[in-house]
C-alpha cells in the first residue's frame, strides 16, 4: 500500500472512522473508497485541511447512505423525492421552487449525506441543469413555500394526512415529525420537538 494510501487511513481511524463501514481500501489498486460519512469526519478531525480536492485521489461513496436510509424506511426514498422534486420544477414558480429546492436539497443532505442535488442534476436535460443552477443562486428571489415538507414527508412513506397546515404554520402528527426528521434537518432540530411531544 502507497504511503499516502496508508497516512489517509491512518487520518481516518483518528478521526473515528469505522474500517468497512466509513472507508475501505483496495490492496490491488492501491485505492480507498470514502462514505460521506467518513469525508465528514475527516472534515471535522482535521478543518485545516482542504478536503475539497480528495475527490481527486479517492472516491466517495455515498451508496451505503442511501441504502442504510432505505433500509431504515423500508421505501426508495431517493427516487421517490427526486420524482417529486422534478414535478414541482415544472409546477412552481421560480420564487417558490428556489425555496424549495433549498430546503430539500440541503436539509436531506445536511441530515442523510446523501446527495440529492448530484443525483437531480445527473438526470437532468441540459436546460433544466441551467434552470436548477440558477435556482440554487437566486437567494435574494427564494419565496418560502410548504410544498417542501409535504414532499419530504410522502417521499419518506408518509401521507398528505401526516402534515397539514393552519395559515404558515405546519401541523405534523408525530409519524409526520419522525419521518421528516430522518430526511431532514433545518434550523429547527426535529429530534427535540419529538422529545418534547413524548414528555
Amino acid at each position: 500500500m502507497q504511503k499516502e494510501t496508508l497516512h489517509l487511513v491512518q487520518l481516518l481511524i483518528q478521526a473515528g472512522a469505522i474500517p468497512g463501514q466509513d472507508f475501505s481500501c483496495d490492496l490491488s489498486s492501491e485505492s480507498c473508497h470514502i462514505t460521506d460519512h467518513g469525508l465528514y469526519l475527516l472534515q471535522q478531525a482535521y478543518p485545516q485541511v482542504d478536503w475539497g480536492n480528495l475527490a481527486e485521489c479517492v472516491e466517495v461513496d455515498d451508496s451505503q447512505a442511501v441504502d442504510t436510509l432505505h433500509q431504515h424506511l423500508e421505501i426508495n426514498f431517493v427516487e421517490r423525492i427526486l420524482r417529486l422534486i422534478r414535478r414541482q420544477l415544472r409546477q412552481l414558480p421560480s420564487e417558490k421552487a428556489s425555496w424549495y429546492l433549498q430546503q430539500v436539497a440541503g436539509g436531506v443532505e445536511q441530515r442523510t449525506s446523501i446527495p440529492l442535488l448530484r443525483y437531480l442534476l445527473e438526470q437532468s436535460d441540459l436546460p433544466s441543469r441551467l434552470r436548477i443552477e440558477c435556482l440554487l443562486h437566486e437567494d435574494a428571489i427564494a419565496m418560502p413555500c410548504s410544498e417542501w415538507m409535504t414532499d419530504l414527508i410522502i417521499a419518506a412513506g408518509g401521507t398528505p394526512y401526516d402534515v397539514t397546515f393552519e395559515g404558515e404554520d405546519a401541523v405534523l402528527t408525530e409519524r409526520g415529525l419522525r419521518l421528516l426528521a430522518t430526511v431532514w434537518a433545518g434550523e429547527c432540530n426535529l429530534y427535540e420537538v419529538l422529545a418534547q411531544r413524548r414528555a
